[in-house]
């Protein structure tokens, strides 16, 4: 009896010193994350997308399971045109956070660069109809202009007037109907766009 409480003893102490480290070891890995992420963020700010790829390449690697680190890190890779990998690293946020409407607005933004008109449509149209995004109106601008890269002139007018609906001050909606316009040869409309 006297043996079975000792190895009880022996064998929670050993578990629970066991457990300090890692926990330690979690930490320093936190800490890290965050100290390559915010460098890495503040070389995106800076215009500057190669040094904050160097970094946030890094922050991934200590953080692999932080949404904000891969959507910071898509954006550098797509301020660098190197579009699979910031759609892969996009996505990855997406499956990390789903249904957030700022990575799906990033993510559309990211299929207009790589002229993926459907792709884009898709996303936009996800981040807009979420009613917590605090800026669909920017999402719909987007699908605007997506139909309007289809030469769907119709449907892209039809976006912008929404966005108009919502956010009346938003002057790139009316500079957007006008390039519409310009290229349905109606310059009437095209110039009272830009008025």
């Amino acid at each position: 009896m006297f043996y079975k409480r000792m190895l009880f003893f022996s064998l929670f102490w050993f578990f629970l010193i066991g457990c300090v480290p890692q926990t330690q070891h979690v930490q320093k890995q936190a800490q890290q994350a965050d100290v390559h992420y915010k460098l890495g963020v503040s070389f995106l700010h800076a215009d500057n997308p190669t040094l904050a790829l160097k970094e946030l390449l890094k922050a991934v690697e200590y953080g692999p399971n932080r949404s904000g680190i891969h959507v910071s890190l898509a954006q550098a890779y797509q301020l660098k045109k190197a579009y699979p990998e910031a759609e892969r690293h996009y996505l990855t946020a997406l499956e990390l956070s789903p249904k957030d409407p700022r990575y799906q607005n990033n993510l559309a933004a990211l299929y207009l660069d790589m002229e993926q008109w459907d792709k884009a449509i898709y996303y936009f149209d996800e981040a807009s109809q979420n009613l917590l995004f605090l800026n669909a109106h920017n999402a719909l601008a987007g699908k605007g202009y997506a139909y309007f890269k289809k030469k769907d002139y119709a449907v892209a007018l039809a976006q912008y007037q929404e966005v108009l609906t919502i956010a009346p001050r938003y002057a790139p909606a009316y500079f957007l109907q006008s390039e519409v316009y310009h290229e349905m040869g109606q310059t009437e409309q095209e110039r009272k766009m830009l008025e």
